[in-house]
C-alpha cells in the first residue's frame, strides 16, 4: 500500500467515512450498513428527510462497500515508462447495491457510466501513452485505465429515493465538504468532475475560484471547459475540466466523436478529450509537474 492510499484510509477512518466492509450486503441489511457509516447524525437525518420528501414508501441507505484505489502508476505518475499525469475523477453519487450472487468470478459488462469515464480518461491520456483499442470494456486495455486515475464520489452512500442514480441535493450538500481533504490528500494534476453538482461542490470546497466565469480556450474548441484554478489549502494549480456526465448526446457533443482510425469504435477515443489530453499535456511541461511526492 502506498503513501497516498494510507493517508486516503486513515482519513476516511477518522471522518467516520471508511468503507463497510464486514457486513454482507443484503436488502434487509441496509439500514445496519447506513447505522455503522459514522458520518455525523444530523446530516444522516438530513440526508433521509430530504429523501423521504422525493419517494415513496421506505427509504433505506448503504454506505459505500468499496473503496477509493490509488495504484502506484497514479502516485509514480508513470507507466510502464510513459509519464501520466495524476487524473481524478469526481463524480456523483454511489452506486446503487447490487444483490445478485456472487459466487462467479466473471468480470461484468460496464455499466454506461464507467464505459463514458473509462473513454474520457483513455482520451485524456492519449497524448501521454497509446494502449491498444479496447475490444470490449472489460478487456486487459480497460482494465490498465482503470489503474491510471482515481475516482472518487461527491455523495458517499446512496438511497433508494425515487429509484434515480442522483440523490437529492442535499445529500451532495452534506458530503461535499469531504471533497476538500480528499483532493489535498490525492495531489491531482487535473481533475474531472461529471455533473453539476459535483462541478457545484468542487467550486465550494476544492478549488480557489476568483473568476468563476474565466476559461482556458482550447485548441478553437467551441465553448471549452477547463480551466486552470488553485487548490484550497495549498494553492496548487491544477487543470480543471467540468465534464458533462459521460452518457448521451450531450457527452457526445461536448466530448467530440469518436477517431475513427481506432480498429474498434467500442474503445475508441474521443476527439475532443484528446485535444484536451494535449492540453494538458502542456500544462504538464510548463508546470514542471513530474517530480514525485
Amino acid at each position: 500500500m502506498n503513501k497516498i492510499q494510507r493517508k486516503l484510509n486513515q482519513y476516511y477512518e477518522d471522518v467516520g467515512i471508511a468503507p463497510i466492509t464486514d457486513i454482507p450486503v443484503t436488502p434487509g441489511n441496509l439500514d445496519t450498513i447506513f447505522a455503522a457509516f459514522r458520518c455525523p447524525k444530523n446530516n444522516k437525518e438530513s440526508c433521509r428527510d430530504a429523501c423521504q420528501e422525493t419517494s415513496q414508501g421506505n427509504v433505506h441507505f448503504l454506505a459505500r462497500t468499496e473503496g477509493v484505489t490509488v495504484s502506484q502508476y497514479y502516485k509514480k505518475r508513470k507507466y510502464r515508462g510513459h509519464r501520466i499525469p495524476r487524473i481524478v475523477v469526481v463524480s456523483l453519487s454511489a452506486p446503487k447495491p447490487d444483490f445478485s450472487s456472487t459466487e462467479s468470478t466473471e468480470r461484468k459488462p460496464l455499466n454506461p457510466h464507467w464505459r463514458g469515464t473509462t473513454t474520457t480518461v483513455r482520451s485524456l491520456l492519449r497524448p501521454f501513452i497509446e494502449l491498444a483499442p479496447a475490444k470490449d470494456f472489460g478487456d486487459k486495455s480497460t482494465r490498465i485505465i482503470e489503474q491510471l486515475f482515481v475516482h472518487v464520489r461527491t455523495a458517499k452512500c446512496c438511497s433508494s429515493a425515487g429509484g434515480t442514480n442522483q440523490e437529492p441535493y442535499r445529500m451532495y450538500q452534506n458530503c461535499g465538504p469531504y471533497l476538500g481533504k480528499e483532493l489535498h490528500i490525492l495531489k491531482p494534476d487535473v481533475i474531472v468532475t461529471q455533473g453539476n453538482n459535483a462541478h457545484d461542490q468542487a467550486e465550494q470546497h476544492v478549488f480557489e475560484i476568483t473568476q468563476r466565469t474565466a476559461v482556458q480556450p482550447v485548441q478553437g474548441i467551441p465553448n471549452s471547459i477547463a480551466r486552470i484554478v488553485n487548490l484550497k489549502g495549498d494553492g496548487r494549480r491544477i487543470y480543471w475540466l467540468r465534464s458533462y456526465f459521460p452518457i448521451g448526446r450531450f457527452y457526445s457533443s461536448h466530448a467530440g466523436p469518436p477517431i475513427h482510425s481506432e480498429c474498434n469504435l467500442v474503445g475508441a477515443h474521443r476527439e475532443y478529450l484528446v485535444r484536451y489530453g494535449e492540453d494538458i499535456q502542456r500544462f504538464m511541461n510548463e508546470e514542471d509537474r513530474w517530480t514525485n511526492c
